[in-house]
């Protein structure tokens, strides 16, 4: 998509949770707040690459860390979820070269594109992602996912431009290792 530049408009009403997303220093809290979470019998699936950990899932049991941010899905893309890209999600998906079933999400600074993860079966396949060190600092945001009570739509998006298209990740699903 060239020449069309990625930008963010507020939405409301907020979309549904179906993912949290945590990038960089984020992602340790995400991992524990996930296991924890799995260990208690919830249902989820987990992509990652070195920057990034996204959980799927249903509302009630997606996991919450400071620094994350909520998703829900607009035309096939997981984009914050009170935040709407400009242009329309579904150009994005395209431009992203996402095939059918892929995955794709688009959030402010940060695209991933992978195959949609299996459900997580072991908790432990996230100790990985718990380990200082283990993940190297990412190009998004830590600290600027939803503030306060962690409830899902609480994020803040306003209106954000990032000057072109979203840098595209590959992601690999956790359990698979």
């Amino acid at each position: 998509m060239t020449g069309a530049p990625l930008r963010w408009e507020r939405r409301e009403p907020p979309l549904e949770p179906v993912a949290v997303l945590a990038l960089g220093a984020a992602v340790p809290a995400l991992a524990t707040a996930t296991r924890a979470r799995l260990t208690a019998g919830h249902r989820l699936a987990v992509a990652a690459d070195g920057t990034a950990l996204l959980v799927l899932g249903e509302a009630p049991d997606l996991p919450w860390a400071d620094g994350a941010r909520y998703l829900g899905e607009d035309d096939g893309v997981l984009v914050p979820t009170t935040a709407r890209p400009q242009p329309g999600a579904a150009l994005w998906r395209v431009a992203l070269g996402a095939a059918d079933g892929q995955l794709c999400v688009l959030v402010p600074g940060h695209a991933l594109v992978g195959d949609r993860p299996a459900p997580v079966r072991d908790p432990a396949d996230l100790d990985r992602f718990v380990e200082p060190g283990t993940v190297e600092p990412g190009n998004g945001e830590p600290g600027k996912g939803e503030p306060g009570n962690g409830e899902p739509g609480s994020e803040e998006s306003g209106s954000e431009e990032s000057g072109g298209q979203a840098p595209r990740s590959g992601a690999e699903r956790v359990n698979e290792q």
